[in-house]
């Protein structure tokens, strides 16, 4: 008797992955990503040359990691010359470089190890140069490091609001925000973005995720902030992008402390279109961070997830943006998860984008800062509902 065909699991199709990865680049994973980018520092030149030379997935980390290692060179010639400002920024964008390539290796190397522990050490070659406005942060989460980057304004006259940022699934708390043009700071807003568990250097030093230990993260983050001398413990805030954006409105629902939520490039609701729909390598990426091999215990880890519930217990203002056709975060469930908000709420629709909102992300980060301070700053009645369309400018 003729046997059923074995299904074959999305993840085996690497070389699918590399033949369109040739072709389009990152775009396969993120079309109009490069917007974003550019706004947390990256310059354009720079990701041209590099993706130039990337033929397959697999050559990512290395051809980051080369244009990382001349942008290193520039930042020590330019510091052993006393150009401070020089320095400072040649050594963020080798530091983000760095970061980029060993995004792409989800396996414990000593390759990927090696290459986080390059980021880390040029940010703190911006840091030596940030007059103290920048700080590597360690949090203790039940017997595990969390690591972190604390952002404050310059200029502060008394205690400063603090927003407690979450990085996306693809992203690493050294680029955002952007050391070198921080609309944040600017407002007069600090910053504390996380690499949670299963995220960056957390998970490189063997700190896995799940929905229970991210929050538990928040939380630590948020003793930390209370405790600063700098900061105005009434006046704390968390924003998430992409995967963030699912595990912010978790926080902000369970603490009260959270004054305003305010999400970058759409909500998680449910992880169906992530994990099974999109390319495999966001599921690839989750299961590395939640330290899961077997794809059958993850899917049934990954059937429990959601924001569902979540809405109704949001009393602070929150704020959805959205693409129009994010395939990772469908607007339904954005629609959806805005419906069940009973707090203040607002949600702004960008006709055209998909989910890296890089066509607007020039406009929509400036945006959000302003809404977060008005947030803090109490502008939002308890009934306060706003769905705005935007078009692409």
């Amino acid at each position: 008797m003729a046997q059923p065909p074995t299904m074959i699991r999305r993840g085996g199709q690497q070389w699918v992955m590399d033949q369109l990865f040739r072709i389009a680049g990152h775009d396969l994973l993120f079309p109009g990503a490069l917007g974003f980018r550019l706004e947390r520092g990256y310059r354009y030149a720079e990701v041209e040359r590099t993706m130039a030379r990337v033929k397959t997935f697999r050559q990512n980390a290395r051809e980051w990691a080369h244009t990382a290692s001349q942008l290193e060179d520039m930042a020590k010639d330019a510091e052993s010359r006393g150009h401070k400002i020089s320095a400072r920024d040649f050594y963020y964008r080798a530091s983000i470089y760095y970061g980029r390539g060993q995004w792409s290796i989800n396996r414990d190397t000593d390759v990927k190890r090696a290459m986080y522990d390059k980021c880390v050490e040029c940010f703190e070659g911006l840091i030596r140069h940030a007059d103290g406005l920048i700080e590597r942060v360690v949090l203790d989460v039940e017997g595990e490091k969390v690591y972190a980057v604390l952002h404050l304004p310059p200029n502060r006259i008394g205690k400063v609001p603090a927003l407690l940022f979450f990085p996306g699934m693809d992203m690493f708390k050294e680029e955002f925000p952007n050391a070198e043009n921080n609309p944040f700071a600017r407002r007069g807003i600090a910053m504390l973005t996380l690499d949670g568990p299963g995220q960056g250097e957390t998970r490189v030093k063997g700190c896995t995720v799940t929905d229970e230990k991210y929050i538990k993260a928040g939380k630590a983050a948020l003793d930390y902030l209370e405790k600063r001398p700098e900061i105005d413990a009434s006046r704390l805030g968390v924003s998430g992008a992409s995967f963030g954006s699912y595990w912010a409105p978790q926080l902000a629902a369970n603490d009260s402390r959270i004054k305003v939520n305010a999400g970058i490039m759409g909500i998680l609701y449910s992880m169906n279109a992530i994990f099974e729909l999109a390319p495999p390598s966001f599921k690839s990426t989750y299961m590395y961070m939640s330290g899961i091999s077997d794809e059958a215990t993850f899917d049934k880890m990954a059937a429990t997830m959601g924001l569902a519930g979540i809405g109704a217990k949001l009393t602070c203002p929150t704020l959805i943006t959205q693409g129009e056709n994010d395939y990772l975060c469908p607007v339904e469930g954005a629609d959806r998860f805005y419906d069940e908000v009973v707090g203040p709420k607002e949600m702004w629709l960008f006709h055209d984008e998909f989910h890296p909102l890089g066509g607007v992300m020039q406009h929509l980060i400036p945006w959000l800062a302003d809404w977060v301070m008005d947030a803090f700053d109490g502008k939002f009645a308890p009934s306060y509902a706003r769905r705005i369309e935007r078009e692409v400018m």
